[in-house]
């Protein structure tokens, strides 16, 4: 038996600079594992029902004694630390103020259906133009689909998305109790990761920062009902899971895992959960998140994700997801669309990340028009690739809600979609697709038959040059170790 890795002054000091740690245990020693890490002086900060893992913290400093013991220890699997969540921050954009739009219906030039739903703010929302969403909308707009937005929750009282949200029907809200025996109590509308209870998330997640609502409207706010806007759906399910707190900072990074285990776990009790929207960024390739990502591709669950933004004081030359990878986009399930950031103007943003191997395709994601809290003035625009996302969830999920792709696996439909992307000459060389996200097939007999694209020349790239991050100065996957090798 090998070994376990010796504990170093470089690995105390991550751990030391995350502050927390996840400790994954082996099947059936969830208990054994509490006592023994509680007896090494850890506190159990989080304890996610249903899943495997628990995120501890240490009162400092932290000893290499303690990191050794845990490294023996045959109740585990491997330790790592919670690295915390990165939001996607998304700039605030210009405000557009437009006559109020018209009810209309109406053919195109082919003869297809362009359908204008009776929203007033309608012609605030280039990007639906930019997807030919109202060529979709002719004959598909709405899904029977769930889609989880693992975000900063969800204002479920706005009134152009309250008709659109999920709930629990087997949960009584605010009463205190676990009505339906899930593990999660008063999770009527879904689940709040950053207010713990005894270590336990509680469940109401609604959403004061903002973010989460705004990703919500562009993929579902309700259409047609005279008010504010449209979503890609005008009829869907919004699962609303709050990762980040009312501040829009992410307490607990292992958060990110619990809500994806809540999506799958809601996918096999019989919800029709297909798609999770993930408009935000990891520190760093995560195991815990790994076996998330295999376990929600393994259920056949589509991920969107953002590909990122260049964060303030970022090096430009970070922004080649190839040579720079992004978590949770640069993972290598197949299940995953990783969406860049397109403008109004026919560019890619300057912000957005790209790579021609690991992001899709684009999206409209600048100044792009949405729902936010009521408490925030109900509407506003903001920018950033968390903006780009939602239109390819949406669309994702409106395109399952069909019944000639209702029964595809995820990888016939992810190919549907990233075939159906429409030329954009900016992402060419920089994406997969080299194309933007159209939905127009959705409005057509059949999906559009598109010329086979070359492929490309191949890429020579030279070995990038060093760059220096803030702490900690490595990925922390240098710092996972596995246990039990002792």
């Amino acid at each position: 038996m090998k070994k376990a890795p010796p504990i170093n002054a470089e690995m105390v000091n991550a751990y030391e600079h995350a502050g927390r740690m996840v400790c994954y245990w082996k099947e059936g020693k969830k208990d054994e594992v509490k006592a023994f890490v509680k007896k090494l002086g850890l506190k159990i900060e989080f304890a996610p029902p249903g899943e495997q893992f628990i995120q501890c913290s240490w009162p400092a400093p932290l000893t290499k004694q303690t990191l050794e013991q845990l490294s023996k220890s045959e109740l585990l699997d491997f330790v790592e630390p919670d690295i915390s969540l990165l939001k996607e921050s998304a700039s605030k954009g210009r405000i557009i103020t437009l006559s109020q739009g018209t009810v209309k219906v109406e053919r195109g030039s082919r003869g297809e259906l362009l359908a204008r739903p009776d929203d007033p703010d309608l012609d605030k929302l280039w990007g639906m133009k930019k997807i030919n969403a109202f060529q979709a909308w002719g004959k598909a707009n709405s899904t029977d689909v769930v889609i989880a937005v693992i975000d900063s929750g969800i204002d479920y009282n706005h009134p152009d998305l309250k008709a659109n949200i999920w709930t629990n029907t087997g949960e009584i809200p605010d009463n205190g109790i676990d009505d339906d025996k899930n593990g999660h109590i008063d999770d009527f509308y879904g689940q709040d990761y950053t207010i713990l209870k005894d270590g336990e998330p509680t469940g109401n997640p609604l959403d004061r920062y903002g973010h989460g609502t705004h990703v919500a409207g562009t993929i579902g706010a309700v259409g047609n009902n005279k008010i504010g806007i449209a979503g890609v759906n005008w009829r869907v399910r919004l699962m609303a899971l709050k990762v980040f707190n009312d501040a829009g900072d992410a307490p607990y990074g292992s958060a990110l895992a619990a809500a994806m285990g809540y999506a799958i776990r809601a996918k096999k009790g019989g919800q029709n959960l297909r798609v999770m929207n993930m408009s935000l960024r990891w520190g760093s390739d995560s195991e815990n998140l790994q076996r998330k990502f295999n376990e929600a591709e393994k259920e056949g669950i589509m991920v969107v994700c953002a590909a990122g933004n260049l964060g303030r004081g970022e090096d430009p030359k970070t922004l080649d997801n190839d040579v720079f990878p992004q978590y949770p986009a640069s993972f290598k399930n197949a299940n995953i669309i990783a969406v860049a950031n397109i403008t109004e103007g026919g560019e890619l943003n300057k912000g957005s990340h790209y790579g021609l191997k690991s992001v899709h395709l684009g999206a409209p994601g600048t100044d792009v028009y949405s729902t936010v809290p009521t408490s925030k003035g109900s509407y506003d625009s903001f920018t950033g690739t968390s903006m780009a996302s939602p239109h390819v969830a949406g669309a994702v999920a409106l395109a399952w809600g069909q019944p000639k792709y209702k029964s595809l696996e995820f990888a016939a439909l992810k190919k549907v979609i990233l075939d159906s992307a429409s030329p954009f000459p900016p992402l060419k060389g920089k994406s997969i697709t080299g194309g933007v996200l159209d939905i127009s097939f959705l409005g057509e007999p059949v999906p559009p038959i598109r010329p086979p694209t070359p492929p490309p020349p191949p890429v020579i790239v030279c070995p990038p040059p060093v760059y220096y991050c803030p702490c900690p100065p490595r990925r922390h996957i240098f710092y996972r170790f596995r246990c039990g090798r002792g």
